[in-house]
């Protein structure tokens, strides 16, 4: 299994076990880019592997995420700050459940605090083109992940 695998399924996991939102695996290639804003949402890590954890995902899902995970109405996710905390906590969670997955429970690994910021469509496309990025559908919007290690 590809980094890229492993991280779409405990993607699809966080997603649906922490916030009930529905998301099925999705050809990156024929993943078409949200209308709306999209965020970059990166955690770097170094252990017995470095690298960086990398999702693009649409604002509106990263709403839905939030509310649902905070049991509020999406109404009530109005500021950009709690919507950029709201992205950088799902590469967190999902960073931690990928990495015992890829190198073992017995690995320790060093998390940089995440980050978030808004990207535009030639982002998109060029991060959907590299190898091993996989996608989901999430409640029909396509999101991409993508996991860069260095040995």
């Amino acid at each position: 299994m590809s980094y890229g695998e492993a991280a779409q399924g405990v993607l699809t996991r966080v997603f649906e076990e922490m916030a009930m939102l529905f998301a099925e695996p999705a050809d990156p290639a024929g993943a078409t880019p949200p209308v709306g804003e999209v965020l970059e949402a990166k955690i770097r890590f170094q252990g017995a592997q470095r690298g960086e954890l990398t999702i693009f995902v649409p604002t509106e899902t990263v709403v839905e995420f939030a509310a649902n995970t905070l049991g509020v109405d999406a109404g009530d996710i109005d500021d950009q700050e709690a919507v950029f905390d709201a992205a950088k906590e799902l590469a967190n969670v999902a960073a931690g459940q990928l990495l015992p997955e890829i190198a073992g429970v017995e690995q320790v690994f060093e998390l940089t605090p995440p980050s978030a910021r808004c990207i535009d469509a030639g982002e998109w496309a060029a991060f959907a083109a590299r190898a091993g990025v996989a996608a989901l559908l999430v409640e029909d919007a396509a999101v991409l992940i993508g996991v860069e290690v260095i040995a």
